[in-house]
């Protein structure tokens, strides 16, 4: 709102007769009232004038500061307006943060339960086995009281080797000769006993003095 100055203008009056005042003067009145009774109304009226012109000075200084007053309330709104809409950015990155706060939980649970459901069945795959180790324990101290604990190991009959699968001749390449041929590659033999001689075996003869020498006297005398 522009200020406009105001420009008073002051015509003449016209001379209006005041309350009680009588609308006509008494013939023979003297000129001397007239121009005192002129001049007061003059006087009035410029007192009238001075008045609505203070007036007039005090309603420009209100509108001025009034003025003023919505020029700085417009400023307070443009920064309430610049506060409100950054907090609204700020609420919308958190609503952001609050969402994927939301999901990272929500995965944390579940996988808290999948642990949950684990650590259940391992505990009574635990507590089943602790039971069967009592029940193991309990009957050794059983079988430790009576002494009846026997230890049984079982192994694996073994065939006896026939007589060609000792002699099986292993086949050994032409370039090896026998001072190179690998040990693991030589055939297995068993051990050759003599044979026994049923045979009575002749008694060894020793001559004595004045024994004959002669073969057939020897075989007379009990050689062979």
């Amino acid at each position: 709102m522009e200020n406009t100055p105001l420009h008073i203008i002051e015509q003449p009056l016209a001379v209006y007769p005041e309350a009680g005042v009588p609308e006509s003067s008494p013939p023979g009145a003297p000129a001397e009232e007239l121009s005192g009774g002129s001049e007061e109304l003059i006087k009035s009226d410029q007192v009238n004038g001075v008045l609505v012109l203070s007036l007039l000075d005090k309603i420009i200084g209100a509108v001025d500061q009034i003025q003023l007053t919505q020029a700085q309330l417009e400023e307070r709104q443009a920064e309430m307006e610049g506060a409100v809409q950054s907090i609204q950015g700020e609420l919308s990155k958190l609503s952001k943060a609050h969402a994927t706060t939301s999901n990272t939980v929500s995965k944390l649970l579940e996988k808290v339960r999948k642990v949950s459901v684990n650590v259940k069945t391992v505990r009574g795959s635990l507590e089943r086995q602790a039971g069967q180790i009592k029940k193991l324990e309990v009957n050794e101290a059983e079988l430790l009281r009576r002494r009846n604990f026997k230890v049984m190991i079982y192994q694996p009959e073994k065939k006896p080797k026939t007589s060609s699968e000792h002699f099986t001749p292993k086949i050994v390449p032409f370039d090896l000769l026998p001072e190179t041929v690998p040990f693991d590659l030589l055939p297995e033999t068993m051990p050759e006993h003599p044979p026994f001689d049923l045979a009575p075996r002749t008694v060894p003869y020793y001559p004595q003095s004045g024994s004959p020498t002669n073969p057939e006297e020897l075989t007379e005398a009990g050689g062979i």
